[in-house]
């Protein structure tokens, strides 16, 4: 008697299926190219931007770095009158914060940037958006690196961005430049603050922090430069690894309208990987003081730092 046939019908479906599901899946950082999406920039001259951190080799092969996004960027975004391709590019820093490359058009809807790499550092891509009329989705690619953190949204309109003025287009302009840009965990928006503020120069806290999967935070109050000078953070960990793999740091926020926005990501110190630097503009901008925030994303592990202003 023959076996009935629709089991072998039901497997040749599942594999399918499976396969079908393989192939949609989204990339992953082990794939050295991920997605992503920003928001329509909220009014003229104010960016939506994310934060891509890779780290380079030291055997001189050429890093190349691939940005694509839609809609087609000959799209042209009403509120400003210029093209998608205008409105959208990257900019890459290096792990001293300072501004390291800028992308080229290299067809419509593609931007390119690359470098040889002769030493290991770790790099930040900033995607950025200024159009106002459709969120941009964006594919970022890079070659002979390898990607070494998840996204930091900047999705609100960041204070510290250059307003256009007499000029209809404004100028696809980098974060400012320091050494806090880069990736790092999302805020907490429920965590005190500690009674210890850094108001000025050589103040310091000290703390000890449990590391956990979605990460432990401690913040602190930095106080605003009435000048606008800038302010640098350094947070000295006593166990040593932890800052180098990325895992803990300082972060630095402002409040705007009840949300904590991003201003600056503390790096690895390039003279000692076992302290997280951030360096930001002190200008309140109208959105009063700062909050510094330790982290650490190592599971159980404790943290015991010390915090200074310096």
């Amino acid at each position: 008697m023959r076996r009935p046939r629709r089991p072998f019908f039901l497997i040749i479906a599942l594999l399918a299926t499976l396969a079908a599901l393989a192939l949609a899946a989204p990339a992953s950082l082990a794939d050295n190219t991920v997605t992503g999406k920003l928001a329509p920039s909220p009014s003229l001259g104010k960016v939506s931007a994310d934060l891509w951190t890779f780290q380079s080799p030291s055997d001189g092969p050429t890093v190349t770095v691939v940005l694509t996004y839609s809609p087609n960027g000959d799209q042209v975004d009403p509120a400003t009158g210029h093209t998608f391709d205008n409105l959208v590019n990257f900019n890459v820093y290096g792990d001293d914060g300072t501004l390291f490359g800028q992308s080229t058009l290299t067809g419509t809807g593609v931007q390119q940037w690359h470098f040889q790499s002769t030493s290991v550092h770790q790099y930040t891509v900033q995607v950025a958006s200024y159009v106002q009329s459709s969120p941009i989705t964006y594919s970022l690619a890079i070659t002979n690196a390898t990607l070494a953190g998840q996204p930091t949204p900047t999705a609100t309109a960041n204070p510290l961005a250059p307003v256009a003025t007499s000029t209809p287009f404004p100028t696809v302009t980098p974060l400012p430049t320091t050494s806090g840009i880069g990736t790092g965990p999302a805020p907490s928006s429920t965590t005190p603050l500690q009674p210890g503020v850094l108001a000025k120069a050589g103040d310091s806290v000290q703390g000890s922090l449990t590391g956990a999967l979605i990460n432990a935070v401690q913040d602190y109050q930095v106080t605003a430069t009435p000048n606008g000078s800038a302010i640098t953070l350094r947070l000295t960990a006593q166990q040593a690894g932890i800052i180098a793999s990325s895992l803990a740091g300082v972060n630095v926020y402002q409040m705007q309208g009840g949300v904590k926005v991003l201003i600056a990501v503390g790096l690895p110190a390039p003279e000692d990987a076992n302290v997280s630097v951030a360096v930001f503009p002190g200008d309140s901008h109208g959105y009063g003081n700062f909050i510094a925030e330790v982290y650490n994303g190592s599971p159980g592990a404790a943290l015991t730092y010390t915090l200074t202003r310096q």
